[in-house]
């Protein structure tokens, strides 16, 4: 988001503090969907805390990369343009199965293969097939 956003919530919401040490042009948002991923403690810790820069966030898990300000709206175009490209649907069960609570991994694999035998059988994946063997 850029730093309008930032300064906009600064402004108007009380008891909000820039959440990091040097300002910048842009900012990510982010959300936490896996403490396996991250050492999810120190994150939070970090986040409630004092401000840091980009290169903390980098050493917590938080983002999982840090680019020079020049190179980062293309990157995020870039980003954003791949993800617009892929099917929606899918992406919108990635996303609901990654916050789903901590479970046993046979049962974490079997909602997953549920959840994949129900796309590949959707409107969606006929739509990409045919697409396919059109060429």
């Amino acid at each position: 988001m850029p730093r309008i956003g930032i300064d906009f919530v600064l402004k108007h919401a009380p008891g909000t503090r820039d959440p990091l040490a040097d300002i910048s042009p842009w900012y990510v948002l982010a959300e936490f969907t896996s403490p396996a991923e991250i050492d999810l403690d120190s994150a939070t810790e970090a986040l409630l805390g004092e401000a840091f820069d980009a290169k903390r966030a980098l050493e917590l898990g938080i983002v999982n990369q840090v680019l020079p300000d020049a190179e980062l709206l293309n990157f995020a175009r870039s980003k954003a343009k791949l993800l617009a490209s892929k099917p929606q649907g899918a992406l919108l069960a990635s996303k609901a199965l990654m916050k789903l609570a901590p479970e046993p991994l046979w049962a974490r694999m079997q909602r997953e293969a549920a959840e994949f035998t129900t796309r590949l059988q959707g409107e969606e994946a006929k739509a990409i097939f045919a697409a396919f063997l059109s060429k």
